[in-house]
């Protein structure tokens, strides 16, 4: 039989498991793994109000009272009902199912051996329940489980688990688990963590969030190291509101001591940052207290203004040495702490800078910028095609002794660009003037030094293209000639600037290392303390094979090489060389056969006839699970270093990942990082190794690491630095 018509009985309980007991995961192999599917009838009837009640058969008294029996099942609101036998008083709302009844809502179902429902108050009883969740993809059963409105659900003698069913490789156990919709709060008591059907961890209480952060105790990390030895990891998140928390986490290393870290972070409409603080009150191996801060903030003031904060500081020389997790962190030669307030749009660029140093290695000692004034304007057109631009900067050098000074440097510009179809002429003048207000300078030098020169260059293209078809797509072929033509008149700068000992000096001025697109600048130093000088001509040659309908090109190459009128002589200080040779610059990009990248540069020695600079760089990339990059540097008589990384599956469900980089002329491992991965269908595991150097002493440390996540629950153990897709392949 069928009636409709009581569309305003409010029967059933609106109850919430639609969240787990954690954060959840993603499910690897999800072809292969437990999904749990909402019925498409409860879908097609969220948005419908009234009740559909089926059944073998029935029986109706007073209109009020119906028994039903035999394959009942009642729909209303994205909810069904099935049972055996069901008992609906229509005067006192109370609704009475057994045989095996089936509850389901959008986001679980719940099947038990009964149930009582009082449809006014939306409370209820189900016995020996069968529970899943869908979106959690998650599973377990309750003994019972009390429905306490739309907003609340109490599951008594509850398990917990997202294995597939039949394969339980973990569950939770609990003797009461609460799930409080309307607090976004959920809480469990005596809680027992089985692993393969043996308990392996027990908690007498816990809280989490249902959907949002929640204040509590995270899953302690685990690790081992020379330096530090077995070290545990106590995390306690405080989500302080919606755009603020914090992490305080106390850490016992067996060698050194306790310790405490503490990060917050911050996340406002026109803001964002992040404060790191750690504290070793007597570090057992150091014998003294030990620290480290750091800050990063960055914001927008409005209309194109930003600020950019960045400092850090440790307590000694060798905190991040002794407590650094890798060769990045433990090699680290200065820390900066800097301050900017800028403005930037499409043709305009202000910077006000404040940048310092903390000296980890006392054999360098760079200049502090208190302060720096940047200026840019993009080229801006003026009058009849002509374009002016300019760049200018204003900064304060200090150090605690020796030479300190003021310089400023201003470059205005004009240009006139002509730009075809298939050509182009940029002709550039330029005048760049540098002046100096020295202190603590040799006494016989003067102490406000200037140079000024003009800068003309003329950059010059054609871009000759031709179309061909093959079987498979329509390419397009390119080939772009490039002349580049500089000139800067010599200007002597050697002892320019004197440090008090009367030796030639420079601020901030260095040779940049090679590139391509070097030999199309009109400086070949990088500061304004060094202008080389420059009557030189660049010819380079590109060519690039793209494929039009993919969208993708597939061969880059580019060959180029400076031509010089006058032999260049400014150099930098303490030596003769120009940094200008006239090599042969390569480069060669190729994407090939679908999953292959190769990038390479070389630079050529025509004097000497050999190689004097290279890299290349070897990618394969299937998909996420399949990745292998092998990359090499040159330098000669300087570096010869390979660095290879890797993800790769083996066999079912395990993987290898790992990154090796190796020094030629040291014969050393410089780091070595290494690591198996177990990952299944509800938890996965990560064991790994990692040994670096500490020093330029060649010192080493080896540390393991450790890594549980039970997938819909929380993760165990260290957060795995080094394995992630940046670490590896820098991407």
């Amino acid at each position: 039989m069928m009636e409709r018509g009581l569309s305003t009985d409010r029967w059933m309980v609106t109850g919430v498991l639609c969240v787990s007991l954690m954060t959840g995961a993603g499910v690897s192999h999800a072809e292969e793994c437990y999904v749990p599917l909402a019925s498409p009838i409860v879908e097609q009837a969220a948005d419908s109000e009234d009740i559909t009640i089926s059944a073998d058969e029935g029986e109706i008294k007073n209109r009020s009272y119906f028994s039903l029996q035999g394959g009942v099942e009642l729909i209303q609101s994205g909810r069904i009902i099935h049972a055996d036998k069901v008992i609906y008083d229509r005067q006192t709302e109370q609704l009475t199912a057994s045989g095996e009844v089936h509850f389901q809502e959008l986001n679980f179902d719940l099947t038990g051996q009964s149930a009582t429902i009082d449809m006014a108050t939306d409370r209820g009883v189900l016995t020996d329940v069968d529970y899943r969740l869908f979106d959690r993809r998650a599973r377990g059963q309750a003994a019972q489980v009390e429905l306490e409105g739309k907003e609340r659900i109490h599951l008594k003698g509850a398990s917990y688990t997202t294995c597939p069913p039949g394969q339980d490789d973990w569950m939770l156990s609990t003797r009461d688990l609460v799930l409080d919709r309307a607090r976004d709060v959920g809480t469990a008591k005596h809680i027992v963590l089985r692993a393969g059907g043996v308990p392996v961890l027990y908690l007498p209480y816990l809280n989490f969030p249902l959907g949002n952060r929640k204040t509590g105790i995270l899953f302690p990390d685990y690790s081992h190291s020379d330096s530090t030895g077995s070290t545990i990891a106590v995390p306690f998140y405080w989500n302080i509101a919606p755009h603020r928390d914090a992490t305080i986490t106390p850490r016992f290393m067996a060698r050194r001591g306790s310790e405490l870290l503490g990060e917050f972070r911050y996340l406002n409409p026109a803001s964002r940052g992040q404060l790191n603080l750690e504290y070793l009150e007597h570090d057992d191996v150091y014998q003294d207290r030990r620290g480290l801060y750091q800050l990063k903030h960055q914001g927008t003031l409005g209309r194109g203004w930003y600020t950019d904060v960045g400092l850090k500081r440790v307590s000694d020389n060798d905190y991040l040495r002794d407590l650094g997790s890798n060769l990045a962190v433990t090699s680290t030669s200065y820390l900066e702490q800097m301050g900017e307030i800028g403005y930037g749009s499409r043709t305009l660029g202000v910077k006000l800078r404040a940048q310092d140093f903390q000296l980890l290695d006392t054999s360098i000692d760079p200049y502090r910028r208190l302060p720096q004034v940047l200026l840019r304007v993009s080229p801006q057109p003026a009058l009849r095609g002509v374009h002016y631009d300019f760049a200018g900067e204003y900064v304060q050098f200090k150090r605690n002794q020796g030479l300190t000074g003021d310089r400023l440097d201003l470059y205005p510009a004009l240009s006139y660009p002509l730009d075809g179809m298939s050509a182009y002429l940029h002709p550039r003048l330029g005048y760049r003037h540098t002046a100096y207000r020295l202190s603590d300078q040799a006494s016989s030098s003067d102490d406000a030094p200037s140079r000024g020169l003009p800068v003309f260059s003329l950059d010059s293209g054609v871009f000759l293209e031709r179309w061909f078809d093959t079987v498979q797509h329509p390419y397009l072929h390119s080939l772009e000639p490039r002349l580049y033509y500089l000139y800067v008149p010599y200007r002597e700068q050697a002892g320019m600037i004197r440090d008090s000992n009367g030796n030639d000096a420079v601020f901030d001025t260095y040779v940049p290392d090679f590139s391509f697109e070097q030999m199309f600048r009109d400086n070949r130093f990088i500061g304004a303390d060094r202008m080389g000088d420059a009557n030189q001509a660049t010819l380079a040659l590109t060519s690039r094979l793209l494929d039009q309908q993919q969208g993708i090109e597939h061969v880059s190459v580019s060959i180029g090489r400076r031509y010089y009128l006058d032999d260049p002589r400014v150099s930098m200080p303490g030596s003769t060389d120009p940094a200008a040779p006239a090599d042969i610059m390569a480069m060669l990009q190729a994407n090939f056969l679908g999953h292959w990248r190769f990038d390479s540069l070389g630079q050529w020695d025509r004097d000497e006839d050999n190689l004097r600079k290279g890299r290349l760089n070897l990618l394969y990339r299937r998909d996420n699970q399949h990745v292998a990059r092998l990359s090499f540097n040159y330098v000669r008589d300087t570096l010869k270093q390979s660095d290879l990384a890797l993800r790769w599956p083996l066999v079912h469900r395990w993987s290898l990942f790992g990154r090796w980089q190796y020094s030629f002329d040291l014969d050393r491992t410089l780091e070595g990082f290494g690591g198996l991965e177990y990952n299944s269908c509800c938890w996965m595991t990560r064991i790994a190794s990692r040994h670096y150097v500490l020093d330029s002493q060649g010192t080493t440390d080896t540390t393991f690491l450790l890594q549980v996540e039970l997938k819909g629950l929380a993760n165990v153990g260290t957060q795995m630095p080094g394995a992630t897709d940046n670490d590896l392949f820098g991407y």
